[in-house]
Order: structure tokens, then sequence, then C-alpha cells
């Protein structure tokens, strides 16, 4: 049986390989479009639990890197992420801007709410 490879760097095993296959997606060495190894695959390639892999994939989903495909597993994305985000970003302020508020009413709102101040839920 083969010896399983060693994850990069030092903390949780699902943070070094959510970097790890972040910068392998930034590197272009899975570029758009591919599919990453499956949990399975992955977890037997580093000897690891395929939970943790599915931890750091779903992470690069949420982060716009990745698409989950029903029963084809996680396929890069096309767009870049950044831009993504700021698309996102925009579509939730504009409705803000055009409201009337300025960029000193969001900027004090946001950190009130960071803080924990404020609004309770």
């Amino acid at each position: 049986m083969k010896q399983p490879m060693t994850l990069p760097g030092s903390g949780p095993v699902s943070e070094r390989l959510y970097a790890l296959t972040k910068r392998l997606i930034e590197s272009g060495a899975y570029p758009a479009f591919s599919y990453l190894p499956s949990a399975r695959e992955t977890a037997e390639m580093f000897g690891i639990n395929p939970n943790t892999v599915v931890k750091a994939y779903r992470r690069l989903e949420s982060e716009g890197f990745l698409d989950c495909l029903d029963r084809k597993g996680y396929r890069v994305k096309e767009t870049n992420p950044g831009e993504e985000r700021r698309l996102q970003l925009d579509r939730l302020l504009l409705p803000i801007a055009e409201a009337g508020y300025g960029t000193d009413e969001v900027d004090q709102a946001y950190r009130k709410l960071m803080k924990g101040d404020g609004h309770d839920h």
C-alpha cells in the first residue's frame, strides 16, 4: 500500500487541504471546468477522513471556487471568485444606495453589526 502524502503547513487538516486546493485552483493546476478528485480519492491520498475533504471542498464552493454537481463531484468554476463576490456585494448595496444612505452611515452600521452591538435577533 502506498504511503499517504503529507499536507503542507500546520493547523487543522481541513484548513491545510483547503489552502492547498485553493492554491492549485488559483495557479491553474485545476483549470476551469475540471473536476477535483473525489472526497474518497483525496482522503486516501492524504490518509484523512472523507468528511474532512468535503468540509474543505464546501468552503471552496461557498467562496465561489467550485460548483458541486450531483453525482459528478466538485468542479472548478469558470468565474473569478473575487469578481463574483464583488458582483454579489454590488447587488446587496444597490438598494441601500438607492435609499439614500451615505458611505459613512453604511460603514458605521457595518462596524456596529460586526462588533455585535445594536440589534438583537
